[in-house]
């Protein structure tokens, strides 16, 4: 009888000391689950670099592909200090891999631009997308001007501008030279490429409506030349402009790229891709043998420019092609745009 009595409660005791056994299991199986769903939302997002060379969405979220490696690599970090250590290291992967187009072929540092003075032998180039209805288009014009620039590119002109440069004369006698790229109502805004210096609009043949699309000059300096070319494809605002826009990159781009190799002369990219450095415009134009000026530390992004810095998305910038390099880079707040402008300056191995 004793015994029984015994047994009995060792039976009613089993659950109380089952307890504090499986509830530790139940919690290492809920914290493995977690972490599993977080690799499984990774994946995507830090491959969105790759999935958007065709999805429409993906290519828009790589303008947040630097903050999705930062947060990749920190639950990795986590979830090694929760005791997943493959996963974790799983998801310091996909940070790699997601960091990886934001960091390539780019300058780690570079020194700023000395707004005071010109340094000699160097060419600056000044990129702005103006903004068409900018309403302090004068004042912002003249700040451009007075940077002691070699090269102005130009993009989104207001009308005021454009009629008052094509048509009024409104640079005559200024010691500026300037070539236009016209506007095609709900399709291209006006462009131009100011300088000081002898500059000629090249004629693109054999890519189709080169004439209204690609704005590409051979500018005349001093010791060599070099050509200049503004680049502007269409925002992606919707699905049908981001196709657009798309295939008018690839044949701008092919067209420089023509050119250059035809005139053995380096090519300046004033540039407003609406494109991250790991969306795909940004990618084609690596690969076509570009690189782009903004270093990597010690700069924020361009657009927009009344967004806090951690937030603008990098779609501006000054790119270069072998033969030139980006020594100086800055960017400035403009009144009446909605974007930065970028200053760079430029050596050109002609004059090293």
């Amino acid at each position: 009888m004793c015994i029984g009595i015994a047994y009995l409660h060792d039976k009613e005791m089993m659950p109380e000391h089952e307890e504090p056994i499986q509830t530790p299991k139940k919690r290492s199986r809920i914290v493995t689950g977690f972490a599993l769903l977080i690799v499984v939302i990774l994946v995507p997002m830090c491959g969105a670099w790759v999935i958007g060379r065709w999805v429409y969405w993906f290519d828009i979220l790589t303008s947040q592909q630097l903050l999705i490696s930062s947060l990749a690599l920190g639950f990795g970090v986590l979830i090694i200090i929760a005791r997943r250590k493959r996963i974790g290291l799983l998801c310091i992967a996909l940070a790699c891999l997601s960091v990886y187009p934001v960091l390539t072929g780019r300058n780690w540092v570079l020194g700023a631009v000395d707004l005071t003075g010109k340094p000699g032998g160097v060419l600056r180039v000044v990129s702005c997308n103006f903004f068409t209805q900018n309403k302090h288009w004068e004042r912002d014009l003249e700040t451009l001007m007075s940077l002691d620039s070699d090269l102005i590119v130009l993009m989104e002109a207001p009308p005021e501008i454009n009629r008052g440069i094509q048509f009024r004369g409104m640079l005559d006698g200024s010691g500026w030279n300037w070539v236009a790229r016209d506007p095609v109502a709900g399709y291209l805004s006006p462009s131009f490429i100011l300088t000081p210096h002898l500059i000629e609009r090249i004629e693109i043949i054999n890519v189709p409506n080169a004439h209204r699309d690609i704005l590409l000059a051979k500018v005349t300096l001093p010791e060599s030349s070099v050509l200049i070319a503004q680049g502007h494809p269409h925002s992606p605002r919707t699905s049908e402009r981001w196709k657009m826009g798309n295939e008018f990159w690839e044949r701008t781009i092919f067209a420089i790229t023509r050119e250059s190799n035809r005139q053995d002369l380096p090519v300046i990219l004033g540039a407003d891709l609406n494109s991250a450095p790991a969306g795909l415009r940004s990618q084609r134009t690596r690969k076509a043998g570009f690189k782009a000026g903004k270093p990597i530390i010690g700069e924020w992004g361009s657009y927009p420019s009344a967004w806090p810095a951690l937030v603008r998305a990098h779609i501006d910038d000054v790119w270069t092609s072998d033969g030139a390099r980006v020594i100086a880079w800055s960017s400035i707040e403009l009144q009446g745009s909605d974007h930065r402008c970028i200053i760079a300056d430029i050596k050109l191995k002609a004059q090293d």
